[in-house]
């Protein structure tokens, strides 16, 4: 099948846009995508499924199937990692979890700007006032809520809404395959003071050994700890993930040989 790149475009991504047309043949209109494999930057959802069938009848298919995309936007993938990401619990769990503290998120989404009022809970009385308040937040209420062991992470100070500014890494995959990494924090003034050892390296790949038979094209977020260990901190659909600080146009030449030599 022949490689394209279906592009949403908006005013923080037209930079991504240019390197990606300088690589890869980019469609902007679903329409035009005919016997192509279709990686779809930004376009796949809020209807993935519909998007999907509708690809599939001009003899397409997106580079993750329906499936893939939500055993990871689903949670689905926690049992397989539980030695390495921080303890969870889904909404029907929680009356069982042990006290706090709890990072408080939706299945894929966070409130992450507003982490002191709606994010960090101290307590399980904190965590469940606060989950009141985001199950009345339509894209929250959609995904369900998960309750998140809080793991102090090595971090560079914060931002001043509290929220950490932690030494925390994003992995691009296809199949065990990697075509980018960067620092997570691409607004951070501290980007230079992240370290990424061999341990580092070693853990994301091990995710991606894990990951790479469940999903084609998939995003590994690892941070180090306060006291020194990598962990997990989530999957996602590299479809949906922004670059960070990783060089578009070194991403978009990776993604396209891999894309091309089969690995998904």
């Amino acid at each position: 099948m022949n490689p394209k790149i279906l592009f949403r475009v908006d005013a923080d991504n037209e930079l991504e846009l240019e390197a990606a047309q300088r690589h890869w043949t980019v469609e902007l209109d679903r329409t035009q995508c005919r016997d192509s494999l279709v990686v779809g930057r930004y376009s796949v959802l809020p209807f993935y499924d519909a998007l999907e069938a509708e690809l599939a009848e001009r003899g397409c298919r997106l580079i993750n199937t329906f499936a893939q995309h939500q055993w990871i936007a689903d949670f689905e993938y926690y049992d397989d990692f539980r030695d390495i990401t921080p303890e969870s619990w889904t909404d029907d769990e929680f009356a069982d979890a042990p006290d706090g503290p709890f990072v408080i998120k939706g299945k894929t989404n966070s409130f992450k700007l507003q982490w002191s009022e709606l994010m960090f809970a101290a307590d399980k009385e904190e965590a469940t006032r606060k989950a009141t308040v985001l199950r009345q937040r339509q894209a929250i209420a959609q995904q369900g809520l998960l309750f998140r062991r809080f793991v102090p992470l090595q971090s560079f100070g914060q931002m001043p809404n509290g929220l950490p500014i932690s030494n925390e890494w994003r992995f691009f995959f296809v199949g065990e395959r990697l075509v980018g990494h960067g620092f997570y924090w691409s607004q951070s003034a501290q980007a230079a003071e992240a370290k990424l050892d061999v341990e580092g390296m070693e853990i994301a790949h091990n995710c991606a050994s894990r990951v790479a038979d469940r999903a084609a094209f998939f995003v590994v977020d690892i941070a180090r700890t306060a006291d020194g260990r990598w962990i997990l901190i989530e999957l996602n659909d590299a479809q949906t993930s922004g670059l960070t600080t990783i060089d578009p146009d070194t991403f978009y030449q990776n993604l396209l040989a891999a894309v091309s030599d089969g690995v998904h």
